[in-house]
């Protein structure tokens, strides 16, 4: 394991910066936005993902400076550092997932959301694993979902989005939670090698992933696969006292 030595800093509050950056001069470690070893997230799960979008190969810290942020260390950040500086630590490797619809791919994090862009209108999609239709309304396979969409969701994103709708997380795999449909439908939890293809049969709806501000907007006939992808992210874990 290598000496993670220089550090960028990325911050939900931009005046922390000046802050941090004496903090890891006194722990023995560089400031170095543009070559770093090592991702300081300072904020919430937000910041996390929004450093993980500017440092994707990077491993990164999440350190606590929001009031929602439960995978987040706490902890005054001097000590923290010292464990860094110290190489007192493990690094913990988070699958993501790919996004292919048209010429666009995407990596997700957290998750891939599907939904309805007008609120008093339902969606209508179809939904396939490794090529297999999955039944929606009725319950004849490769019937139509109708509802508000779906969230397909990491491990690391299924206390997120994927926990608002289903009220559960998972350990290993990908989740699949039906936003509001017509009918009564458990989650799917599904093997890290399945492909998920989703199918707009009616829309108009919005495809997004993570916490990323940009949308696009899907009409009848697109397609989206959703697999996991090739490489992971990296958190840096410190011991607990």
């Amino acid at each position: 394991m290598g000496t993670l030595r220089r550090v960028a800093v990325v911050a939900k509050d931009q005046e922390r910066i000046a802050e941090v950056r004496r903090c890891l001069k006194r722990n023995g470690l560089v400031y170095s936005p543009q070559d770093p070893d090592l991702v300081l997230s300072y904020g919430g799960d937000g910041t996390f993902l929004l450093a993980h979008r500017l440092y994707p190969t990077v491993p990164k810290i999440m350190v606590r400076d929001s009031k929602v942020c439960k995978k987040c260390l706490e902890g005054e950040l001097h000590h923290l550092l010292r464990h860094v500086e110290r190489r007192d630590y493990t690094i913990e490797r988070l699958p993501r997932l790919e996004a292919r619809y048209g010429r666009h791919i995407f990596h997700a994090l957290n998750d891939v959301i599907i939904r309805n862009s007008h609120l008093t209108r339902a969606i209508r999609y179809t939904l396939s694993i490794d090529g297999r239709p999955v039944g929606g309304e009725p319950a004849d396979a490769g019937e139509e979902f109708i509802g508000d969409g779906l969230v397909i969701a990491t491990p690391f994103g299924s206390s997120a989005y994927f926990y608002s709708i289903t009220k559960r997380t998972f350990r290993r795999g990908i989740g699949i939670a039906f936003n509001n449909i017509t009918t009564t439908r458990k989650p799917l939890i599904l093997p890290r090698t399945a492909t998920v293809v989703v199918r707009i049969a009616r829309g108009p709806a919005l495809l997004g992933h993570d916490n990323h501000e940009e949308t696009l907007t899907l009409a009848a006939g697109d397609e989206i696969a959703v697999k996991v992808a090739g490489g992971m992210a990296e958190r840096v874990i410190l011991p607990r006292h």
